[in-house]
């Protein structure tokens, strides 16, 4: 026995005022199936809402009515049962799975109705006892329950901490265990999260009865939520693993009451990790290189539901008035695509004035205005996406290869972030150890000057141009992790422009290892791995494993 269904979500149907129902008219009979059961007799069946034939269900504040030979309400939700006759034999609604926005009225059909307030779930099981014309006999019974709340969570172990999530929300669909942790989340029915792995045991009621650490044969990327299940959940930070017990107390439709704490710590090895930072709050990010103390580091960040998070990082060499590098992530969040490019070119307001560039060191020149972390890196929000108009993440790029070229590889690593991993990390930049020097070039900029360099690789307004554009690309999936580089020389006779589709086997022309790519730029990446991680992940790379 079962409850089918599509989608949930709530009706655009208009009010129905309150109808004194009709009771079932005499001689007429409707047999019963549970006990406490009621009946009665709905019309509308040909004609739709019909005065008198609205069952008002009582004690519930929204009553039911036909539409279009189905059963609707507003703001119900129902779930049709198959391979059942009865009420009595009906499945729990706690079991259903799917919910519709309406329930088909066949002869003999039977299912669920519901609608939930802030405080109680009211449900109705409904059985088609008979059509007729323009009626519609029904056997029904309401069950009503008071939701269960923070409250309703049983602590099964000292220092634990009980909780309450609210899946389908923006704010209270994650929690994060302990600060310095990154966040779990609800999605698609499961927990997840960045550097999180998790083992589930089933029918396990106490955090203490839960079986040893020692006894997880195998860690997964995410963990179905279930009520009366147990898991153990593994953190990866720099420096160490960190093991937490956490349980289900009751799933009640979109709530999920947790109990959860943390158990254990176990310190893993890394060398090269960077230090601590007074102020700076992500210097710990896979996506943050070994910082070099002769550039100045900086920090941009968003508030996104609430909570401050990363949206670039680089370090802005004075001298050569270019960024080493800038590095950001693709996550849950940061993977958003809800607005488009602000144009709102400005200085970075966290450099000094005179480390500050601006358009007059990016204006007639031949070079394009070229970013570095893009602008459709960063289209979550509108602050995100004005972050990245600033002089710091702009490098002097020839036309063809900012607007073709370059931007063909920038795509392929939003398609990697979206659709094949669960988290990307990227550093990006122009190799400053590597100039273009004493050059001049054959074809015009968009401002129709000639872009030229001087015997430092710098343009006429003293800002180093790049001979090679690189990108450090760090993947997370299922709880492991894979590494690439890209190395580009920054020609303008590659022969693509903007939007077109530039071959996958071209793009794999400029694959090296990140080993390689640490040689070629005097950059550590990835540095906050783990040394054997970074290590494995370092050294080489499948082109298969990547999605082309």
């Amino acid at each position: 026995m079962g409850c089918g269904g599509g989608s949930s979500f709530e009706p655009e149907v208009p009010e129905v005022p309150e109808i004194p129902t009709e009771p079932t008219p005499e001689g007429t009979t409707i047999e019963t199936t549970e006990n406490g059961s009621s009946t009665f007799i709905m019309l509308g069946f040909i004609d739709n809402i019909t005065a008198g034939g609205v069952l008002n269900l009582e004690g519930f504040e929204k009553p039911l009515y036909i539409k279009d030979q189905k059963i609707c309400g507003t703001s119900y939700t129902f779930s049709a049962c198959s391979d059942v006759n009865r009420l009595d034999a009906m499945p729990s609604a706690s079991d259903i799975k799917e919910w519709k926005e309406s329930f088909v009225i066949t002869e003999g059909a039977l299912g669920w109705g519901r609608y939930i307030t802030e405080t109680e779930n009211f449900y109705v099981k409904l059985r088609i006892a008979y059509i007729e014309e323009n009626k519609v006999g029904i056997e029904y019974k309401t069950v009503k329950e008071k939701r269960p709340d923070i409250n309703s969570i049983k602590t099964t172990e000292e220092g634990s901490t009980p909780l309450v999530l609210i899946s389908g929300t923006s704010t209270a669909n994650s929690f994060t265990p302990a600060e310095g942790m990154t966040t779990i989340y609800v999605k698609d029915k499961s927990f997840v999260g960045s550097g999180y792995t998790f083992a589930t045991y089933s029918d396990i009621v106490d955090l203490s009865k839960l079986p040893s650490i020692f006894t997880v044969g195998e860690w997964s990327s995410k963990a179905e939520i279930k009520v009366n299940a147990a898991y153990w959940i593994r953190c990866l930070t720099p420096t160490e693993y960190i093991y937490i017990k956490c349980r289900t107390a009751y799933v009640d439709n979109d709530r999920i009451g947790i109990e959860y704490k943390i158990d254990s710590k176990e310190t893993v090895a890394n060398k090269n990790i960077n230090t601590e930072i007074n102020g700076k709050s992500y210097v710990f990010d896979y996506s943050i290189p070994h910082l070099n103390s002769e550039n100045y580091y900086i920090e941009h960040a968003v508030t996104m539901n609430g909570k401050e998070i990363l949206n670039y990082a680089l370090e802005w060499n004075t001298e050569k008035k270019h960024s080493a590098w800038v590095a950001f992530s693709f996550d849950e969040i940061t993977n958003g695509d809800v607005t488009g490019r602000t144009d709102a070119w400005d200085v970075d307001p966290q450099l000094s004035i005179e480390m500050q560039t601006s358009n007059e060191q990016h204006k007639s020149d031949g070079f394009d205005r070229g970013h570095i972390c893009a602008s459709e890196d960063r289209v979550y929000s509108v602050t995100a996406n004005k972050q990245t108009f600033y002089y710091s993440n702009i490098s002097p790029q020839f036309n063809s290869f900012n607007g073709g070229y370059w931007a063909a590889f920038e795509y392929r690593v939003r398609r990697w972030a979206r659709y094949s991993f669960d988290k990307l990390y990227v550093t990006k930049g122009g190799s400053l150890n590597n100039l273009l020097i004493n050059y001049t070039g054959n074809n015009k900029g968009q401002d129709g000057i000639l872009p030229t360099t001087d015997e430092k690789g710098l343009t006429i307004h003293g800002v180093a141009c790049p001979k090679y554009y690189y990108m450090a690309i760090l993947a997370e999936k299922d709880g492991n992790y894979q590494a690439l580089g890209f190395w580009i020389e920054h020609r303008d006779d590659y022969g693509y422009d903007y939007n077109d589709a530039v071959p996958s086997d071209v793009l794999q022309n400029h694959v090296i290892s990140i080993d390689q790519l640490e040689q070629n730029t005097g950059i550590d990446f990835f540095c906050n791995l783990p040394d054997e991680i970074e290590d494995d992940v370092e050294a080489g790379y499948t082109l298969s494993d990547w999605s082309w």
